[in-house]
């Protein structure tokens, strides 16, 4: 609420001192006149009547003047306060307007500014980003590079690879065969019910001899005078030719019966195994029966272990589970024949034929790693042969061993009154 300003009394007074002293002014006596007056009349006439006369226009006019000057300056500053309120109206009502029309504007301007300060340093982060970024991915591309100059996979290094799950799997198919012949062996050799031999060798060799006229016959042998029937069996001499039989494939076709049948006539003919005679019950349990069993169990562990090293390189060729791959890899360098259930054999062949492609030795010329994963793979190789050349040479030893003891036998026979000519290495 705005308040009515208070006048100054001061201006009034000296305005008072003024019209007094304009009064005293007038008032001055003029040069009196010769006049016949009663002494000392005069200033009491003066006295009496003058001054209050005076008295009274310098309170009229005094009044008179604080009157007039009461209403002009009531007036004026009426006036001038209105005035003055009207432009400080008008001033604030502008100052607003101004302020207003400023106010968006400085705002606008402040976010601007606030948004380049901000935007400046995104742009500064960015660039420090993008140039850490940058320096990032150049010292991958240098690890990268130098890790591909290191330790880039070959393509022989990528075969090795494929064909060691393969080899895995292919040595158990191996060892189960092994076993698989090893048992299917030891039911003739113990005449048991159901086989060939449980009537005793005869019918072993009758067992045979229908398989080589239905097989194995060559209508040309013996001068034509064969059992043939004029014409030759299916796979003729494939049980004498371990050449064509068992090494002409890398890996048998043992779901093929001429195969698989022509494969044990070879580990009989090769071997020389016989099934023993029946033995019957009233002499097995006589002191020569016995004898002669425990005769018989001696001769057929000794040709078990002479037809481990016949079953051994069967069982190596024996097909393992589908392996595309390697079967791809062999008709690469030429192979016609490559199996597609290749066998432990033809795993090991497949990874020796890779030697013979001439871009084994382009690759060596990469760099240097190249050359060391190379040396790896064939020390790894090397290993694995000389794993099989140790077993071999145990199922070796374990013959040589038997021969050992049967010619040692055979010096010795006299001191035990008789001889052992039924041995293996005795035929």
């Amino acid at each position: 609420m705005k308040t009515k300003p208070q006048f100054n009394q001061r201006p009034l007074r000296l305005l008072a001192m003024a019209a007094l002293v304009a009064t005293v002014a007038l008032a001055k006596p003029t040069a009196a006149l010769a006049q016949c007056e009663t002494p000392g009349s005069t200033m009491t006439m003066a006295t009496g009547t003058v001054i209050p006369a005076q008295a009274a226009a310098i309170t009229a006019m005094q009044t008179t003047l604080s009157a007039l000057y009461t209403a002009t300056t009531t007036a004026s500053s009426a006036t001038l306060i209105a005035s003055l309120e009207a432009m400080e109206t008008a001033l604030n009502a502008r100052m607003r307007q101004f302020w207003n029309d400023w106010d968006e504007a400085l705002k606008g301007m402040t976010t601007q500014l606030n948004a380049g300060v901000s935007d400046q340093s995104r742009q500064m982060s960015s660039l420090f980003d993008s140039s850490n970024l940058t320096e990032t991915a150049r010292g991958f591309q240098r690890r990268e590079l130098q890790a591909r100059q290191n330790f880039r996979p070959t393509e022989e290094g990528c075969r090795f690879d494929t064909t060691a799950r393969y080899m895995s799997e292919a040595s158990g198919v191996t060892r189960a065969a092994s076993s698989l012949m090893s048992q299917q062996t030891s039911g003739l050799a113990n005449n048991n019910v159901g086989t060939p031999a449980a009537n005793g060798p005869a019918g072993v060799v009758r067992n045979r001899f229908e398989e080589y006229r239905n097989r194995f016959c060559d209508h040309l042998a013996n001068g034509g005078s064969t059992a043939c029937g004029g014409s030759s069996a299916t796979t003729p001499n494939a049980h004498i030719m371990p050449s064509v039989t068992l090494f002409g494939r890398e890996t048998l076709d043992m779901s093929n019966a001429d195969t698989q049948i022509a494969v044990n006539e070879l580990i009989y003919n090769i071997t020389g195994f016989k099934p023993p005679e029946i033995i019957e019950n009233n002499v097995l349990n006589g002191a020569a029966g016995k004898e002669q069993r425990q005769d018989n169990r001696g001769y057929l562990a000794q040709m078990d272990a002479v037809n481990a090293l016949g079953f051994s390189i069967v069982a190596e060729r024996a097909p393992g589970r589908a392996s595309s791959e390697v079967q791809e890899i062999r008709q690469r360098v030429g192979i016609n024949d490559a199996s597609p259930n290749a066998s432990e054999r033809e795993i090991r062949q497949a990874l020796m034929e890779q030697l013979w492609d001439p871009n084994y030795y382009v690759g060596l010329t990469d760099s240097v790693n190249t050359v060391s994963q190379k040396e790896v793979f064939l020390q790894a190789y090397n290993l694995m042969l000389l794993y099989r050349m140790f077993e071999k040479a145990e199922k070796i030893a374990n013959a040589q061993a038997i021969e050992g003891g049967n010619i040692l036998d055979r010096k010795a026979a006299s001191l035990r009154g008789g001889r052992r000519d039924d041995l293996p290495t005795n035929q």
